[in-house]
């Protein structure tokens, strides 16, 4: 799943710090701070609205939780 960017510039700042923090040059709560200063928000979804984006793609709910990289319980 792609990142969805505030605007191109945001994009380009966040890739970039993505790849500092990689490599060891900022921590993870500055990247946290990328992260809210460059992604858009996260829509709420109705478990029924989850549900139907699963079915439309044909995945598993198993399969849709790893796409989401939610761990196994």
């Amino acid at each position: 799943m792609s990142a969805i960017y505030k605007s191109p510039i945001c994009a380009m700042v966040h890739e970039s710090m993505e790849d500092v923090y990689r490599n060891g040059g900022i921590d993870k709560k500055t990247m946290r701070d990328f992260d809210d200063l460059c992604l858009a928000p996260v829509q709420d979804m109705s478990a029924a609205a989850i549900r139907q984006l699963r079915l439309r793609e044909h995945l598993s709910q198993p399969v849709f939780a790893a796409t989401l990289m939610f761990p196994k319980r």
